[in-house]
């Protein structure tokens, strides 16, 4: 991610069984200065969605000081 994302939470997130989806490896990224290789997963219609159980604030947010 950008320096500029100020992302703080993770969320697990319940894709419903026969959804399409995009899943491959995310690109390195020079001027940010990321190796890249971690998984990521688009998917196209994110409204069908359903909101897991578990989410983890990033340590030294705002959330968690």
């Amino acid at each position: 991610m950008p320096p500029t994302n100020k992302a703080e939470k993770v969320q697990e997130w319940i894709i419903p069984k026969g959804t399409k989806v995009l899943d491959g490896t995310v690109a390195a990224h020079e001027k940010w200065e990321r190796s890249g290789e971690a998984r990521q997963i688009f998917v196209p219609n994110p409204e069908i969605l359903k909101e897991g159980k578990n989410a983890w604030y990033l340590k030294g947010t705002s959330y968690t000081k």
